[in-house]
């Protein structure tokens, strides 16, 4: 039986532990447990059980065992496995983790008096939390203060938070065209953490039907390109 965000992945640091345990006992990340979503991605689902979910589907995925070049897998793995910065101690695994583990913290901040970013919006009890990135992003400083990263990689962890939906349905459904070629070059102009933000879209969507055809063509046929990952 799975722990509360418990490390599975052995090509973890097994120190993240250690960081990721003193996050979740946060005042900011334990109120999430109290807030439900109720839209086409999410089926009445606790945020935090959510963000739990989309840290082991990260961990899963971080084995690459979708890649069915043994060759292409091991150059995933090596740039999953370099360090962020040479000054610090995590890999891009860890910190693309770390991160998962968080995605969604800007959820319960208030962006009015009373009003989280999540919220409720019609009598059907449905959500929307339109800015929760940004608002996310700005609080993981303070999050991750009391840890052991140094200031490079608690931005690498900003980052992410705050691009994790670039790769949303409405981008997919208005930019690419399925056609893997062209797909790559509109995806690697977005933002040069492209490979690290499709893995967490992925990990983020799992349970959404309204997404399961574009994980379905980025794990099978994108990532799956030798024209993807260039280093």
């Amino acid at each position: 039986m799975k722990k509360n965000f418990e490390i599975v992945n052995s090509d973890i640091n097994s120190d993240l532990s250690q960081v990721i345990d003193g996050v979740v006992k946060l005042p900011e990340m334990q109120r999430l447990s109290s807030l439900i979503e109720n839209n086409e991605y999410h089926d009445s689902e606790n945020v935090l059980s959510h963000m739990e979910d989309v840290f082991f589907n990260m961990q899963e995925l971080l084995n690459f065992n979708f890649i069915t070049s043994l060759e292409l897998k091991d150059k995933y793995k090596k740039y999953f496995n370099k360090l962020v910065d040479e000054n610090g101690k995590y890999i891009k695994g860890d910190l693309l983790l770390l991160a998962s583990a968080i995605h969604d913290i800007g959820k319960g901040v208030e962006k009015e008096k009373g009003i989280t970013y999540l919220h409720v919006i019609n009598e059907e009890n449905n959500t929307e939390s339109t800015g929760h990135e940004q608002a996310g992003a700005k609080l993981v400083p303070k999050l991750l203060e009391s840890s052991d990263l140094i200031a490079s990689e608690i931005e690498f962890v900003q980052n992410i938070v705050k691009l994790h939906d670039t790769f949303s349905k409405d981008f997919c459904l208005y930019n690419l065209k399925k056609d893997v070629g062209e797909d790559i070059k509109i995806i690697q102009k977005i933002n040069p953490l492209c490979i690290e933000l499709l893995l967490h879209i992925i990990a983020d969507n799992h349970k959404a039907d309204v997404y399961k055809e574009w994980s379905g063509y980025f794990l099978n046929e994108l990532f799956n390109s030798e024209f993807l990952i260039t280093n």
